[in-house]
């Protein structure tokens, strides 16, 4: 995948009181189209949400002042999605897609370009984003490739194409994990097939897919935990489990 720029900031305000005053976090991000920008902080230790807010894009550039927040000498969590199809759902492939974690007083950086759409799903965790965690046995060769793949809202033909990518074997054995990469109410598939390298194309040889149901109703999204996404869990043994796939699965589509 086509790593892009953009940037996004956190920046942590210290109190100017003793260690036992909550401090307060300003979150920036430049480098975007227009869109909202929707912030879930969490509290990891207690498993909290602490500030949930949305702010508009303006030129390129959002920023929310959240005050008397963080707790002094605690970890937490930052995530952040720009709503840039702005179907008022956080969705890994569509979205400007972020997360970081913060302590004490700090800054973070991230480095990408203004059209950026974001890799790192678990951003939206925080937004209702539903999990998937599938494991895979039964294969031959040294990689997987894989494809997330968004059905319509009956489950029965391609959306959209999420993402592409890999995952290396072991013993005959590859996990996919993408945790906070779809959304409630939706059906999706993992399409994959083995290859001798992590890149490698999709060709003529034969791979599969494997359909997951919808879990819960396709609502607009509201801040929960960071851990609060629905998982599916799958174990699949190639290729018993899986329908027959086809290229035009590993061809990203928005």
């Amino acid at each position: 995948m086509k790593k892009h720029e953009f940037v996004f900031t956190a920046v942590l305000v210290a109190s100017c009181a003793d260690n036992n005053e909550y401090s307060s976090l300003t979150v920036r991000g430049e480098g975007f189209g227009n869109g909202q920008a929707h912030i879930c902080v969490t509290n990891i230790d207690a498993d909290e949400v602490v500030a949930c807010e949305s702010t508009t894009v303006h030129e390129g550039v959002f920023e929310l002042q959240l005050d008397k927040i963080m707790q002094p000498m605690v970890v937490h969590r930052v995530n952040a999605f720009v709503d840039l199809d702005e179907n008022q759902r956080c969705e890994f492939g569509s979205d400007a897609v972020m997360t970081t974690e913060v302590r004490e007083a700090t800054t973070v950086t991230f480095a990408n370009e203004d059209t950026w759409i974001g890799d790192d799903p678990s951003g939206c965790v925080s937004f209702g984003g539903v999990s998937f965690q599938v494991s895979v046995s039964g294969l031959t060769k040294s990689w997987l490739r894989y494809a997330l793949i968004r059905m319509n809202t009956d489950g029965t033909t391609i959306d959209k194409v999420i993402t592409v990518d890999n995952a290396p074997i072991a013993q005959g054995q590859a996990l996919i994990d993408l945790p906070g990469a779809g959304q409630q109410g939706r059906f999706y598939q993992i399409a994959f097939f083995e290859a001798d390298t992590p890149d490698a194309p999709c060709n003529d040889s034969v791979f599969y897919r494997h359909a997951f149901g919808a879990s819960g109703e396709d609502d607009p999204f509201t801040c929960g935990v960071s851990g609060g996404s629905t998982t599916f869990l799958g174990d699949i043994t190639k290729p018993s489990d899986f329908d027959t796939g086809l290229c035009s699965d590993f061809t990203p589509t928005t």
